[in-house]
């Protein structure tokens, strides 16, 4: 089975569960964002690092790690068939962009409120992960699991001239990946798919921390 780390309004990371004993062992870690998207950083400087720590504790065994971000392997529409097919080991998959095989992922879109805390969301989304058999299964019968999960603030929009209020959004084409777009339903905008490192030429919906 493979393995996944996850973005919460949410996306993962993945990797085999069968490691046989030996004293080095060759992984690759990958991802369709660069390591500037916080959320993908972290793998270098958590998780990576994290793991490291930890086997250098008995020194029985140690990883070495092939390093893949920013889309060199995969780009952001095949993050989860990517790990599935075993291009890469471990991956970050954009649970967003996988609103067909990942539906209950979505949840933190479509919920009708939400929170800037990142670490409640985290809180909610690995409870839901660790105690919801649907949630787990969703990701598993894609021969994924769940190695963690990445959380955000709140979404801004980003334009090229000022706005003043939501009226001032009507017309206009926002880069949103996935079903993000539903946020700008009732709004008179059109929402323009995209990965969070693409923007239309006047605006973006986007997580402040990617900047």
């Amino acid at each position: 089975m493979r393995h996944f780390l996850r973005l919460t309004t949410v996306a993962m990371v993945a990797m085999p569960s069968a490691l046989f004993a030996q004293e080095t062992i060759n992984l690759t870690v990958a991802s369709s964002h660069p390591t500037v998207i916080p959320w993908v950083g972290m793998i270098q400087t958590h998780f990576m690092a994290k793991t490291d720590e930890i086997l250098a504790e008995t020194g029985d065994y140690e990883i070495n790690w092939n390093e893949a971000f920013g889309g060199q392997l995969y780009k952001a529409n095949a993050t989860l068939s990517s790990v599935e097919e075993g291009i890469t080991d471990i991956g970050w998959v954009f649970s967003l962009l996988e609103p067909a095989k990942l539906p209950l992922s979505q949840a933190t879109s479509y919920a009708p409120f939400s929170t800037a805390n990142p670490q409640l969301q985290l809180e909610v989304m690995e409870d839901l992960m660790e105690n919801n058999e649907a949630f787990r299964e969703e990701w598993e019968q894609y021969n994924l699991k769940v190695l963690g999960l990445t959380g955000t603030d709140m979404y801004d929009i980003y334009t090229k001239e000022p706005i003043t209020g939501i009226a001032d959004i009507e017309g206009m084409k926002i880069s949103a990946p996935g079903v993000l777009g539903t946020w700008l339903r009732g709004t008179g905008a059109n929402a323009v798919d995209g990965a969070l490192t693409t923007f239309t030429p006047t605006s973006r919906l986007a997580f402040p921390t990617a900047f």
